[in-house]
């Protein structure tokens, strides 16, 4: 029996160790639906002198989860997406500074994914009192670009499928694979000029887990199982 309750304390201290998982992972991506430019930054915005969006406003896209998460596992999900963001200065060679950054992707078919209310397969939490909200910036190389963005410019993503530490590392990249008319360039006024792009995003987070190790799951099987036989082999020997 001893060797018993030693062996379901120690199964219980390697539970009680297990902490979450912090690793910076990517786990999600997102793709427009087409081959089109919908991403657009309108350099005459009222009031902005350049803002971000998409054409339609949400924009039908594919959403993927690279991490198994209850309910949808790692399926591709019809989704829509809005995002938006303006201006936070001038062109600096090939970079168009951004502030404001938000975006929302939310599921199409709530009733296939999740039960109602929790159809938020990921969005931005905008911080405050950071100025200026999360920021970022639009770089063109080539034909190419790229809108990025991070935890240290303000970046804090949530998802009602998946638990993201709103407290570490987090980062959003949308990959621009056509530009229209490229290269970037800016405008008159020092501001990008209306430009039109097409790619995808993917998302990087620190994701709280507590599933144990595969490791760690066989040490406590083999504590529970020797256990068990010394303590069937003792009720025999009374």
């Amino acid at each position: 029996m001893k060797k018993f309750l030693n062996g379901l304390l120690a199964a219980g201290m390697l539970f009680g160790s297990l902490s979450a998982s912090n690793a910076l992972t990517f786990f999600a991506q997102v793709n427009q639906i087409g081959s089109g430019t919908p991403y657009v930054w309108n350099n005459n915005e009222a009031g902005t002198n350049g803002a971000f969006t998409v054409n339609p406003n949400p924009l039908n896209v594919t959403f993927q989860f690279q991490v198994p998460v209850p309910v949808i596992g790692t399926n591709s999900v019809a989704a829509k997406l809005v995002i938006s963001a303006v201006n936070s200065g001038t062109m600096v060679g090939a970079q168009q500074p951004i502030e404001q950054l938000s975006f929302k992707i939310v599921a199409t078919n709530l009733a296939d994914y999740a039960s109602p209310g929790n159809n938020v397969l990921l969005e931005t939490i905008m911080p405050v009192p950071l100025p200026g909200g999360i920021g970022g910036e639009i770089t063109g190389t080539g034909s190419t670009a790229f809108l990025g963005t991070d935890f240290l410019r303000g970046l804090v993503m949530r998802s009602d499928y998946l638990s993201i530490d709103p407290n570490n590392d987090q980062s959003a990249t949308w990959s621009f694979s056509k530009v229209l008319p490229s290269p970037v360039a800016p405008d008159l006024n020092g501001v990008l000029r209306d430009t039109l792009f097409s790619g995808n995003g993917n998302f990087s987070a620190n994701i709280q887990t507590t599933v144990p190790e595969p490791g760690a799951v066989a040490m406590l099987a083999s504590f529970s199982v020797g256990g068990g036989m010394l303590l069937i082999r003792r009720r025999r020997n009374r």
